[in-house]
Formats: structure tokens, sequence, C-alpha cells
């Protein structure tokens, strides 16, 4: 009988220690997938971390006025390509509009200089370039991965869907904007 008692508590121990043995397992692949969605992460915004942009007054001359509009810079300081959106958002006969611009691809290690009043198909009237410098630009863009991304007028990135940006947000506001717009310049800076 004492034997069949001792079998028993050893079974239950033996029982205790595989459920705790079983326990810290299932914990440390927690762990491990945590760390690697961690790591991936991370790996995903190595690209989107390097898109910045920042906007500048830009002055143009006609015969008989001096004014400024708004030039964006965007910079990619990442070493892969990256499709480029921009959206503005204004003010204008009472209302507020949007209107997209597609930059078409960006090259890595560049910087493009655009010219919203341009590239969206505004003509430089008075009107419209009091609207577009009050305006409030985002920048939307695909990285090489097909991982979209937004950055907004304080710097703040946003994870978005690819396919949200191309089907939805640039179709929705504005279908008929070119593809490429002849209005951005893209130079070479330095990558490290």
């Amino acid at each position: 009988m004492i034997g069949t008692v001792v079998a028993g508590i050893a079974a239950v121990v033996a029982i205790v220690i595989s459920l705790r043995s079983y326990s810290l397992s299932v914990s440390t692949y927690d762990l491990q997938v945590a760390d690697r969605n961690e790591r991936l992460a991370n790996d995903k915004r190595k690209v989107s971390d390097r898109i910045t942009w920042w906007r500048e007054n830009y002055a143009r001359e006609t015969e008989t006025t001096r004014y400024f509009e708004p030039l964006l810079v965007i910079q990619n300081s990442s070493s892969e390509p990256v499709t480029v959106y921009v959206l503005a958002d204004y003010f204008h006969d009472g209302q507020w509009k949007k209107r997209w611009a597609s930059k078409g691809v960006m090259p890595p290690c560049t910087i493009m200089r655009d010219y919203p009043l341009e590239s969206v198909g505004v003509l430089a009237r008075r009107e419209y370039r009091e609207s577009f410098n009050k305006a409030t630009y985002t920048l939307y863009f695909i990285d090489s991965a097909g991982n979209g991304w937004s950055r907004d007028a304080m710097g703040r990135l946003t994870s978005t869907s690819a396919d949200h940006i191309r089907n939805v947000l640039f179709k929705q506001v504005s279908p008929t904007v070119p593809a490429q717009a002849p209005t951005a310049y893209a130079t070479p800076v330095s990558c490290s």
C-alpha cells in the first residue's frame, strides 16, 4: 500500500513537472515569436524611416508680380526605390478639396523638388496660389517590399495598405491625375 501511495505521489510530481516544463516552453516560444515580429517590424521600417519631406516657399515672378508658392522637398535616404504620391488638402471656393499627384518611382539616395501647383494640374492663378500656400500636404509612398506608408506635415509615419493608396485613395480623390508629373526633379544625395 505504501508503494502505491509513493507511486501516486511520484506520478503527480511528474505531471506537475511536465506541466511546468510545457508552460516554460510555451512562454519561450511566445517570447521568440514576439522577438521575431519586432525584428521584422524594425526591418520593415528601415526604408520608411529614411523617407522624409518638408515644405519650402519658392519665389516665382511674372511680368508684373513676384509671389511665393509651395515647394515640396522629398528625400529618399534609403538604398531602395519608393513610389511616391502627394495629397494636398486645400480650401477653395468655400470648401475643402483634395488633389493627388503621383511622382512615380523615386530612386534611392535622391532628393526630389516638387511644385504642387504644377503637378496637380492647377494653373498658377492667384486664387489657387493662395489656396495652395495654405494647404496641408501628406506624403504617401510604397516601398520596394510593397509596404504602404504615409508621412504627414508633422513628420508622423503611419503604416497603411499599399492597395489602399493605389486603388482607393488615389482613384477616389483624383482619378485623372497623370501617372507621373513632369514637375518633380530628383538629384542625388549621400546615403549612409
